[in-house]
């Protein structure tokens, strides 16, 4: 498979790219049809700022296969309702997951970015261990608004001098905040 770029797509339905580089340089917002979703599998970059959106009347799932190199840009996955799924993001400047569940098959970690953040908004479960990392130069805050559910694997979150704030936690092996 070769390199797919993506400058950004609204109003469409279904969205399924396969690439072995997938790179988004724009926001891609599916259509207020019920059975809407975004899935992308292949490795993932950012050229620019990007949001991925299915948040409407009708909330889709979002699947990213592959891990997202941020490049240093902003990262937004708007699921509503629906499910998110993600293999990993780096370098990432502020990330922000929403979703009724967001299943993590990788760790997450901010860029060296001022005012860095990760934000996972939704019913959060640990595919694998799992480190969440925001501890920089510029550490960055870690909020994680919803119960994690670790199904017996490990989750480190390092925010440095910055907060972190988890609303609860079941099934996590060992667990680690600095």
């Amino acid at each position: 498979t070769a390199n797919t770029n993506v400058d950004g797509m609204t109003g469409v339905e279904d969205l399924s790219i396969t690439g072995s580089t997938i790179n988004l340089g724009g926001n891609i917002t599916t259509a207020d049809i019920a059975g809407n979703s975004i899935s992308l599998t292949g490795a993932l970059t950012l050229d620019s700022n990007v949001s991925l959106t299915t948040n409407a009347t009708n909330d889709g799932n979002v699947d990213l296969v592959g891990a997202l190199a941020a490049g240093n840009f902003d990262f937004t996955i708007d699921a509503g309702s629906a499910a998110v799924t993600v293999d990993g993001i780096t370098a990432v400047d502020d990330l922000s997951i929403t979703g009724n569940t967001i299943d993590l098959g990788g760790s997450l970690a901010t860029a060296n970015i001022l005012n860095n953040s990760i934000s996972l908004t939704g019913a959060v479960t640990l595919g694998t261990d799992i480190t969440v990392n925001t501890d920089n130069a510029n550490d960055g805050i870690v909020s994680i608004i919803g119960a994690v559910t670790g199904a017996n694997n490990n989750l480190t979150i390092t925010s440095g001098t910055a907060n972190t704030n988890v609303d609860g936690m079941t099934g996590v092996e060992d667990l680690s905040i600095t």
